[in-house]
């Protein structure tokens, strides 16, 4: 089913989904300068303004990132009682903590709902194909064509790693849970199924996106260390690769949220493993939730390609 097609039932029959708002359509796909073209944007029976953004995917923190650059941009324009809302066919348990965290409301509406809503108004949804139907080949011809999309995509799918969560570190994530939950959050979301950022375990844990290894996480009591220096060894068939996320995008992070004048953000010097100086990140427990969020957006748009 397609955003496009979501977005024309809720925006023309708001009632069948949400029978107590008493919603009223005031805006619809207007673009704030910079900032992105927001989907929905109603009024309330109490003059609130309701803002809501609508994935066909499982939700992701990036989700509520960006909603929160829309309701800033609300504020600037005068707007005081405003609701920002995020809705999705799933949201996982980790995204549902986060989304309470930073106060954006959300709905997991199936794509079954959409359709009987559609059926008693005489919507008429099309079907959209995946890339393998479309293109009629078989598996073995995604493999030679390889210039072809479908080819990129199958090799993308393929060259994913397996998530390995040992029970040893599962016991000390939960640890953090009461003492760290930002960093509890960030590190149940490899689990969320929306997402490539894989974790390989034991005590501590390989920080991988896609093939590409990022970052040896180590777990503290109340903190978390980010290094680009492996232990042991890295996964057989991944891409050594954490200069991707320590050479300039974290540390610009950390700046943008002034991490190391606050002082919840320390840098150390290390050798890597191959014998060159580097710096390690270890963040405290008062980091903000945040940072979090916009760390793994960061991760997620990074392009892992040899």
């Amino acid at each position: 089913m397609l955003e496009k097609e979501m977005e024309d039932l809720i925006a023309n029959y708001p009632d069948d989904f949400f029978p107590r708002k008493r919603l009223v359509l005031i805006e619809r796909q207007k673009t704030f300068p910079g900032v992105g073209r927001f989907d929905l944007l109603f009024e309330d029976e109490f003059g609130t303004s309701i803002l809501m953004e609508l994935k066909a995917r499982p939700a992701k923190y990036e989700d509520a990132t960006q909603l929160a650059r829309y309701r800033d941009v609300l504020l600037s324009r005068g707007h005081r009682n405003i609701i920002m809302w995020l809705v999705a066919p799933q949201i996982s348990l980790s995204v549902r903590d986060f989304l309470d965290q930073v106060g954006i409301e959300y709905s997991e509406i199936h794509e079954s709902e959409f359709r009987r809503i559609a059926e008693r108004h005489g919507y008429v949804i099309g079907e959209a194909k995946t890339l393998p139907e479309q293109e009629s080949i078989s598996s073995e011809a995604l493999h030679t064509q390889t210039g072809s999309p479908v080819a990129r995509y199958t090799r993308y799918i393929h060259n994913r790693l397996p998530q390995r969560i040992k029970p040893e570190f599962r016991r000390r994530r939960e640890q953090l849970k009461n003492a760290f939950e930002a960093a509890y959050l960030f590190l149940m979301y490899p689990e969320s199924p929306e997402t490539d950022i894989v974790l390989m375990t034991s005590t501590n844990a390989h920080l991988y996106f896609q093939r590409c290894f990022l970052a040896y996480i180590i777990l503290g009591y109340d903190s978390i260390t980010l290094s680009p220096r492996y232990n042991n060894r890295i996964h057989q068939n991944a891409i050594y690769h954490p200069s991707l996320l320590f050479q300039e995008k974290l540390p610009q992070l950390i700046e943008e949220h002034e991490g190391f004048k606050k002082r919840w953000a320390r840098r150390h010097q290390i050798f890597d493993n191959f014998h060159r100086q580097v710096y390690e990140y270890t963040f405290r427990k008062d980091t903000p939730l945040e940072f979090f969020a916009e760390l793994v957006e960061v991760i997620e748009n990074l392009d892992c390609r040899e």
